[in-house]
């Protein structure tokens, strides 16, 4: 009997774990994640302006937003950059194709409609299997504590409003001038 119940336990261990697995690459596949990298790559902190004038409001650093220290926000942040480049490289080369493969699987008389559906659809398991890449080597260079901290920080945010700006409008910047 006990040796039955260590078996039981194995085996829902490994389903747990198994299951665990695949949440967390369905997660990664997740157009959340590829876009919290490329607001990443692009954030720019500090006030925002409006014509020249101070507005205000500040764009926060991601330090703030997220509670990480300089040296995490400098790994995330290159390897933010660098899946940017290599999805817009690889957009970029593909456009004239993905364009007419899309145009193409709109026609239903058209006899490789299925295979280019087939097609955009590997297109996009390949942008989620990148956005996995990076999404590990993060986890490798700032440890798995850490990154569970980026990951609830992009799970909170499902709207893709990943850092929004803070402060209160100073109205005389938008007063009309005469």
């Amino acid at each position: 009997m006990p040796h039955l119940i260590a078996r039981t336990t194995a085996l829902v261990a490994l389903c747990l774990t198994n299951v665990l697995s695949q949440t967390q690459q369905h997660d990664a596949d997740s157009p959340n994640y590829a876009l919290f990298l490329r607001k990443v790559a692009n954030l720019q902190a500090g006030p925002i302006l409006l014509n020249g004038q101070d507005t205000g409001i500040a764009q926060p650093s991601i330090q703030q937003a997220m509670g990480l220290t300089d040296r995490e926000v400098e790994i995330l942040r290159a390897l933010a950059v660098a899946y940017i480049k290599k999805v817009d490289a690889i957009d970029e080369a593909l456009s004239p194709i993905i364009f007419e493969a899309r145009i193409r699987s709109i026609d239903l008389a058209d006899p490789d409609a299925s295979r280019i559906r087939q097609l955009l659809s590997d297109i996009d398991l390949h942008r989620g299997q990148l956005v996995q890449e990076f999404l590990d080597e993060l986890r490798v260079q700032i440890g798995g504590p850490r990154f569970e901290v980026v990951q609830v920080y992009i799970r909170s945010r499902k709207d893709g409003n990943f850092f929004s700006p803070t402060g209160k409008l100073d109205p005389r910047v938008f007063a009309l001038k005469r």
